[in-house]
């Protein structure tokens, strides 16, 4: 009994060995399929009905299939596909294949094989032998090189973030293509002058020195930014809706027949003027990084949502107008001194740090502004009382005697930076609230009160004298009363501190350097702050 046992199992195992085909034949009426990953894909999609692995299915479980979708199965190798002879579409995407060969499937005509490593090692992607063709999307792959001339009813292609210089993409025979993505494929050449139904075209990212898009009528969308392009003509483009050209030397552009543009990007060039009067549809404009442009007219933008007008050369900005403003960026204008923001709940970020800020108003309206960074300027006071929904702000180096946090929402106001200032006290709604902050940092020696001016202007009109001002070598001041004192340099540092008598005192500044400095006198009957001037 053990024996027949013994037999009939090993007689199994020999069938079993023989229906595998491994590089070898299949069993009649059978395909192989030999990358076990692929079969698994097909047995979850339930297409091969045998669900122990045998690397084979039924031909005629597939060869009506007209659809197939086995992207993200970690396959290696697609062998078997020739067997799919009725496909028309094929998703093959985020994959582990180096090579892909579907000459057999004539039939195709979309193919998805994004996310895999095709090219790799000099493999090649291999194309149906047919001409009907009309999607093709083969990014993230390895590819140095695609012919795609024989497949004049292409519509959309996608060929971005290749690792191999693709270099020239020849775009002749692509008559009816509307869809292009070529970014980040070290493309030196384009000619796309025959698509002339072209409305989407991404080739940031590559080798390009020149772009004619004057054959491209239809163009809705240009995303072209990190090439070397040095002038770009919209003249027969006026139905662009989307314009990246950013970081490239461009010495100019002109979008004024651009009447249906709502996002402009043009960061990062040589422009030293910019006309956007004509673009009243603009929602996001970014010219930033652009120091010869020294002034920009926004105010007709009326559905203007995002403005980026960081490392120019601004001296005032006036958004007033922008009412759907959400979104403010002028940091690092080196001789900003002016800006004026629309009183409209829809704002909620404002950057406008690295300038020559001497004021910034904050309006009634501006209670959902969350994030303000005003630091590094040379505001003396800031009142930010209004914006109910602060949660950061930065006001670091600057001139500050008086900072003004009273929100009336300090408990979701959860970062501040305030130092290197001439501050000895800041308003605050919540005092013990406002010292248990983990992450709100002062300089040493800054306290926290509900109301920091109380009795100042009686306290500094009767009972404090002070001259000269400018001074050479010392102050005198005449008080009514003892009060401590302390003198600040404009990086916040103290350079001198201590009790002053009733009467008359002398401050020696003998031993400081030429500049403003702040003198703060604080006692039972009020607080006050007076700039110094040492010559």
């Amino acid at each position: 009994m053990k024996t027949r046992l013994l037999l009939l199992c090993l007689l199994m195992a020999s069938y079993q060995i023989d229906a595998q085909c491994p590089g070898g034949t299949p069993d009649p009426g059978y395909t192989c399929i030999p990358d076990g990953n692929f079969e698994q894909a097909l047995i979850d999609l339930n297409i091969d009905t045998n669900t122990t692995k045998d690397q084979q299915v039924l031909t005629s479980s597939i060869e009506n299939l007209t659809s197939l979708d086995v992207s993200g199965y970690f396959i290696s190798d697609l062998t078997g596909i020739e067997g799919f002879t009725s496909l028309q579409t094929l998703d093959c995407s985020s994959n582990n294949l180096i090579a892909l060969d579907l000459f057999e499937n004539t039939l195709l005509t979309e193919i998805n094989c994004n996310n895999n490593n095709i090219g790799n090692g000099g493999n090649l992607l291999v194309l149906p032998n047919n001409n009907t063709l009309t999607v093709l999307r083969c990014g993230n792959n390895n590819l140095s090189s695609l012919n795609v001339s024989g497949y004049p009813a292409l519509d959309v292609l996608h060929v971005y973030n290749n690792t191999s210089n693709i270099g020239a993409l020849d775009l002749t025979n692509q008559t009816v293509l509307t869809d292009l993505q070529c970014h980040n494929s070290g493309v030196s050449s384009l000619d796309i002058d025959q698509c002339a139904l072209l409305q989407t075209l991404v080739c940031y990212g590559n080798n390009l020195n020149t772009l004619d898009i004057s054959g491209n009528p239809d163009l809705m969308t240009l995303r072209c930014y990190n090439n070397s392009i040095g002038s770009l003509d919209f003249t027969n483009n006026t139905e662009l809706v989307y314009l990246d050209c950013g970081s490239n030397p461009l010495g100019a552009i002109n979008v004024n027949l651009l009447t249906k543009l709502e996002t402009l990007y043009c960061y990062y060039n040589g422009i030293s003027s910019l006309n956007v009067s004509n673009n009243t549809l603009l929602k996001r404009l970014d010219c930033g990084g652009n120091p010869s442009l020294t002034s920009i007219n926004i105010t007709m933008l009326s559905a203007l949502e995002r403005f980026w007008g960081y490392e120019n050369g601004f001296s005032s900005v006036d958004a007033s107008s922008n009412m759907m403003l959400q979104l403010i960026n002028c940091n690092s204008n080196a001789n900003l001194t002016s800006v004026m923001l629309p009183d409209t709940t829809t704002l909620i970020d404002v950057l406008l740090c690295c300038s020559k800020l001497g004021d910034v108003t904050f309006l009634p309206n501006h209670v959902n502004v969350d994030y303000v960074d005003v630091g590094i300027n040379e505001l003396t006071s800031l009142d930010v009382s209004n914006l109910q929904g602060l949660v950061t702000l930065w006001c670091n180096q600057n001139l500050l005697t008086s900072l003004n946090l009273k929100t009336g929402n300090i408990g979701i106001f959860s970062r501040l930076r305030a130092r290197d200032n001439a501050l000895t006290c800041v308003d605050v709604d919540d005092v013990a609230l406002a010292q248990g902050k983990s992450d709100w940092q002062v300089d040493n020696g800054v306290t926290f009160a509900v109301n920091c001016t109380l009795s100042n202007d009686e306290f500094t009109e009767n009972k404090i004298a002070l001259f000269p001002n400018p001074t050479r070598q010392s102050i005198h001041l005449r008080l009514a009363a003892e009060a401590r004192y302390s003198i600040v340099n404009i990086m916040g540092k103290v350079v001198d501190e201590g009790i002053l008598g009733s009467g008359m005192n002398t401050v020696d500044l003998s031993h400081t350097a030429n500049g403003i400095y702040f003198l703060t006198l604080s006692s039972p009957e009020g607080r006050t702050t007076k700039k110094i001037m040492k010559q």
